[in-house]
Order: C-alpha cells, then sequence, then structure tokens
C-alpha cells in the first residue's frame, strides 16, 4: 500500500481528481478499498446511489435526461471528497446515456 499514496498525489496533481483502478483481484480490490477506508475515504456504490436518483425522478413523472443529468451532479457536489467509487458501470446503461455519464463526474471532479 505504500504506493498508493504516491498515486493519489500525482492524480491530485491532475486537472480532474480521478484515479481509475482495474482489475480483477477481487482480493487486491477489497485490500485496497479497507486501506483507504481506514484512511478517511468514502466508499459509495455509484450503482445504488444513481438508481436511487432514477427511481425518485421516475415516481415524480420526470422524463427528462438533463434533469437526471442535474440530479446527478447535484448529488456528486453533496458528496465529501476522498470517494471511492465502485460499480460504476451502470453509468454506460442506457438509462444514463444521454446525460454524459463520465461528464457528470469529470466536471465535478476538478476540486
Amino acid at each position: 500500500m505504500k504506493n498508493i499514496h504516491s498515486l493519489l498525489e500525482q492524480a491530485g496533481a491532475l486537472r480532474f481528481k480521478l484515479l481509475g483502478i482495474i482489475g480483477k483481484d477481487q482480493q487486491k480490490r477489497n485490500k485496497l478499498i479497507d486501506y483507504l477506508k481506514s484512511n478517511g475515504w468514502t466508499l459509495v456504490d455509484i450503482e445504488k446511489e444513481l438508481l436511487q436518483i432514477k427511481e425518485l425522478l421516475d415516481k415524480a413523472g420526470v422524463e427528462n435526461e438533463f434533469e437526471l443529468g442535474t440530479k446527478i451532479k447535484e448529488w456528486f457536489n453533496s458528496q465529501p471528497n476522498n470517494l471511492i467509487l465502485v460499480n460504476a458501470g451502470i453509468l454506460y446503461n442506457e438509462l444514463f446515456l444521454k446525460i454524459s455519464p463520465v461528464g457528470a463526474f469529470k466536471y465535478n471532479s476538478r476540486n
């Protein structure tokens, strides 16, 4: 885990403060998440959160993709710093493609 700090420092110096870590080793993933959580990071299940937002809008009768994108951006801005985002594959579901899913996070991750 000693190298994670240098990766985080490098990501912090970028315009968009995102660091993507990929791989299929669940044990390594869990170890990294546990380490970050023990250092004040917050774990967020993107799929769970976005489906809740979509469900609330559906119940309110809102079918506008722009409104969905706005709600996602509002939700993201309300989150604390230092997030661990998991299950982000939902962003590429047809439900969210018209709102520029990556843009919703990229733009707001500048800080």
